[in-house]
């Protein structure tokens, strides 16, 4: 039958086995040898107490570099959870500024971008005879058109100044309200025989019966 393996004991014990042993075994021995025992045991005690307060300043030196480990890992975590949430922050920041530096740009202004999200834009665009018109075509387009409604509209303030014309405008038509060339229509079959133009006065006279 296989010896179990004893337990291992701690050393106070052990030692206070050996005095117990050494107070009986003493006893029977000479004074001389009795204050060797005594010396002896007197060591072995301040060694245990020694051995004692070590013990516990080792416990206690564990457990604060337990807690400081403890209280590390905690740091580092948020520390590093308010790094993601700072990338976070500077991520959505910098998308802003990039739309804010797009909307504000000659680009923007010229094409009218449309934003659905800050990572999405539409752009608006026509196209003539299956091409892109591009914006030099319709500048020079809308310059001309300036330059002949110009002329138009000074076409138009002459003829009513001269002919006293007006306009009545809605919704659905124009109306065009001129008197003096009204009476001159309604009078010209009467008298288209008796008009004669003078192309040196650059006038017209009538002769009447």
């Amino acid at each position: 039958m296989k010896n179990k393996i004893p337990k291992i004991r701690k050393l106070s014990v052990i030692l206070d086995d050996y005095d117990n042993i050494l107070n009986d075994y003493k006893l029977s021995q000479s004074d001389e040898i009795k204050e060797q025992i005594n010396n002896l045991q007197e060591e072995a005690t301040k060694a245990i107490k020694q051995n004692k307060k070590a013990d516990k300043e080792s416990s206690f030196f564990t457990l604060i570099l337990f807690l400081l480990f403890i209280f590390s890992v905690i740091f580092i975590f948020l520390i590093s959870k308010e790094n993601e949430n700072l990338q976070s922050d500077n991520i959505e920041k910098t998308n802003i500024i990039n739309k804010l530096q797009w909307t504000d740009s000659l680009f923007n202004q010229i094409m009218n971008v449309q934003y659905d999200s800050l990572e999405t834009r539409s752009v608006s665009y026509r196209i003539r005879n299956g091409e892109i018109v591009k914006y030099n075509e319709l500048v020079d387009e809308n310059d001309k058109l300036k330059k002949e409604q110009d002329i138009l509209q000074r076409k138009l303030n002459l003829v009513q100044r001269n002919y006293n014309i007006t306009f009545d405008e809605t919704d659905k038509y124009f109306t065009v309200h001129a008197k003096q060339i009204d009476s001159a229509l309604l009078l010209l079959p009467h008298y288209r025989d008796k008009l004669k133009y003078d192309p040196k006065e650059q006038s017209w006279t009538i002769t009447l019966p």
